[in-house]
């Protein structure tokens, strides 16, 4: 077996947001968790933003994309090319409410704009949670929208001198209240970008 990762996993293993991702397992899943630790990967992606790395696999060919900090510490989109498959990571969440515990609110949206001005002729995509779909891939486009909805919320409480706390309570999206994991993660998700658009104004 070859594992094939983002480099800025290096930086995630050692990351203390992976020891608090941890530690939710195993007190949730504490079998299945036993003995758990990270794995060094055989192949670090470093290419340049939405460039490719190719891999061949017998007939298979894959080209892996690396799209930035959109979820995590370092995101990659894989295309399946003689299937016209695109594995899209955590870029859309299908049927649920999508989480923005890491990454970067900002790169998130660059990315679904590359992903669908490139790949809107795809076969099918895969997101990370949720099932697989067809074109025009509206998960896609609804994750965007919720994202720069969320975005432009933040960023005018932060303009306004709202705190966080109020922020937070105060915004909500009635169209994504029936969705999965809405009241799971969409304070989670404001907490996130405020923070965000906080530190904007010292960079």
């Amino acid at each position: 077996m070859t594992v094939v990762v983002h480099k800025c996993s290096i930086q995630y293993n050692l990351s203390e947001t992976l020891d608090s991702s941890v530690q939710y397992r195993r007190d949730l899943l504490p079998e299945d968790m036993q003995g758990f630790k990270p794995v060094a990967a055989d192949t670090y992606i470093d290419t340049e933003p939405f460039m490719s790395y190719r891999i061949e696999l017998g007939d298979a060919v894959f080209e892996v994309y690396n799209t930035g900090r959109h979820h995590s510490h370092g995101d990659l989109v894989v295309h399946q090319l003689k299937q016209n498959v695109v594995w899209i990571s955590d870029l859309a969440f299908n049927q649920r409410t999508t989480f923005l515990g890491d990454g970067h609110s900002h790169e998130i949206i660059l990315a679904q704009d590359w992903l669908l001005e490139n790949f809107s002729t795809a076969e099918l995509m895969v997101p990370g949670h949720g099932s697989a779909q067809t074109a025009p891939f509206p998960m896609v486009s609804k994750t965007r929208d919720y994202v720069q909805r969320l975005r432009n919320a933040m960023a005018k409480a932060v303009d306004e001198g709202v705190d966080m706390y109020d922020a937070v309570q105060g915004v909500e999206f009635s169209d994504w209240k029936s969705a999965y994991l809405y009241e799971e993660n969409h304070r989670a998700n404001a907490n996130f970008i405020y923070r965000e658009m906080e530190q904007a104004l010292f960079e």
